[in-house]
């Protein structure tokens, strides 16, 4: 059986990107530091990772976050331009038929 003990158990709350509220959870697990990161609410995880030491398993989990986030950021900015497009596309073409 596997004997790993939990220790130093870690939580702090931090803002992400400007805009998003992350909790950063971290612990020691045996040698080694686990870190993950979520979005508090619903408390999805967005960020995980492991690594020798407390600050290299926030910072790898931190920056696995930034990434999901900024993609995130980006995707709707995406979206919401494509729908400005398409309306601007649907008036013109309302136009047309209007001189038609």
């Amino acid at each position: 059986m596997n004997d790993l003990q939990l220790d130093g158990f870690e939580e702090r709350l931090e803002r992400v990107e400007g805009r998003w509220n992350v909790r950063v959870t971290s612990y020691k697990i045996g040698p080694r530091f686990a870190a993950k990161v979520d979005n508090v609410n619903p408390g999805a995880i967005i960020g995980r990772a492991h690594a020798e030491t407390r600050v290299g398993a926030e910072r790898a989990a931190l920056e696995m976050a930034h990434t999901r986030l900024r993609t995130t950021h980006q995707l709707a900015e995406g979206r919401k331009r494509l729908d400005e497009a398409r309306n601007a596309v649907r008036e013109m073409a309302d136009g047309w038929n209007q001189q038609e």
